[in-house]
C-alpha cells in the first residue's frame, strides 16, 4: 500500500478504555477508511498493566503513525518524551527496580545522560529552601513559614 504525503494524511487516535475505544470505533466508523498500523513487540507504557499482547498505549500508537508517514524527527522526539515520562513516572512512584530496567531499554539512557544524573541526584531541603526564598521575594513570608 502507497500512502500519501504526510501532509495529506488526516487521523483520528481514539484515547481511552479498550471498551471505550471501541465504542468510539463504532461511532466514527462512517467518517472514514480504517486503517491498522503494525506494531509489533511489548508495549513500553509500564505504568499500567496492559491487556495483552499487542496492546498499546496511544502515544505508542501515535508513534507507529509517525514512523509510518515518514515522519522520523517527530517520532523521534517524541519517543524521547514518552520515554521520560514513564521512567519519571517509575521514580515518582517509589518503584526504582523498575524504572532502572525500564531505563535499561530505553533511548533517554544515550540521548539524555546529564539530565537523567540530575533527575535522581539527592535534593533533600532543596524545594523547602526554594519556596522560602520565592515566598521572601513575593514579601510573603510568616512565622509560620520555615524552611
Amino acid at each position: 500500500m502507497t500512502l500519501p504525503p504526510a501532509g495529506e494524511v488526516q487521523v483520528l487516535l481514539l484515547d481511552g478504555s479498550w471498551g471505550e475505544a471501541a465504542e468510539m470505533v463504532r461511532a466514527v466508523e462512517p467518517w472514514g477508511r480504517r486503517v491498522s498500523v503494525p506494531m509489533l513487540g511489548k508495549s513500553r507504557y509500564w505504568l499500567r498493566e496492559q491487556q495483552g499482547e499487542g496492546k498499546f498505549s496511544t502515544v505508542e500508537a501515535l508513534l507507529a503513525i509517525l514512523a509510518a508517514l515518514g515522519q522520523s524527527e517527530a517520532e523521534a522526539q517524541l519517543r524521547l518524551h514518552f520515554e521520560l515520562h514513564v521512567y519519571a513516572s517509575l521514580l515518582a512512584r517509589g518503584r526504582k527496580w523498575p524504572a532502572a530496567e525500564y531505563l535499561d531499554a530505553s533511548p533517554i539512557k544515550t540521548a539524555l545522560p546529564d539530565f537523567l544524573r540530575r533527575l535522581i541526584e539527592p535534593r533533600r531541603g532543596a524545594p523547602h529552601v526554594a519556596r522560602k526564598a520565592r515566598l521572601e521575594a513575593q514579601g510573603e513570608t510568616n512565622a509560620d513559614d520555615t524552611v
